[in-house]
């Protein structure tokens, strides 16, 4: 167990967050980074209440560990009703792609999850904190795949710690144990592992994570 403001604020046992990637982030896999002891993230953009029930009950079935849900904003449902149905389900309700929208934040903690929105800046990140989020995810341009930031992640990541009180978790190019050693050297919370992480095998890139 590696310890940190955002493991005691989720509940998971090391500070890393997966990326939901379509087609990658099978509730399957996700069970598997939660049961290592990650933030196992599961997609919730353009699916249904009904299916965000089904796949977070399927989840439960592999892993009574914290999961979370994430939404892309420009895909979002009108009425937000899978967002309501992640967040009675999940431990995290997360958001990305658009304005932090303390509606959205309101609406995660109305279900009882907590609330993280992905940033691409540190104006972005201080309008997160101020929509009420739990946590921040402060992305770089190293970034792959919804890209929002235009800023190297080392130089967007210390303003944004000095700026916002809650646990931030750094994105962008973290793809080995030195990467992780280096963001929480830097003071993040957590780092979040992309699809560089994605396209290995999970269980030896925690493996290499875990030696830091």
């Amino acid at each position: 167990m590696m310890e940190s403001a955002f493991t005691r604020l989720v509940g998971c046992r090391y500070p890393v967050q997966s990326v939901p990637i379509p087609g990658i982030a099978t509730v399957e896999f996700v069970a598997a980074i939660c049961n290592a002891g990650g933030l196992g993230m599961l997609p919730g953009s353009m699916a249904p209440a009904d299916a965000v029930r089904g796949m977070c009950g399927k989840l439960r079935e592999l892993t009574d560990a914290p999961h979370g849900v994430n939404f892309l904003i420009p895909f979002l449902e009108p009425g937000y009703a899978a967002v309501s149905a992640a967040a009675e389900h999940a431990r995290v309700v997360e958001f990305f792609y658009g304005e932090p929208d303390p509606e959205l934040v309101a609406l995660a903690h109305a279900g009882g999850a907590l609330c993280s929105w992905q940033v691409g800046s540190l104006e972005e990140a201080r309008a997160a904190e101020a929509a009420g989020c739990d946590f921040i995810i402060q992305q770089g341009v190293e970034a792959g795949g919804h890209v929002r930031g235009t800023t190297d992640l080392a130089a967007v990541l210390t303003p944004t710690l000095e700026a916002v009180r809650v646990p931030v978790l750094a994105a962008g190019g973290i793809a080995t144990g030195a990467d992780f050693a280096a963001a929480i050297a830097a003071g993040a919370a957590g780092v979040r592992v992309g699809s560089a992480g994605n396209t290995r095998d999970w269980r030896s890139t925690m493996r290499i994570t875990w030696r830091y």
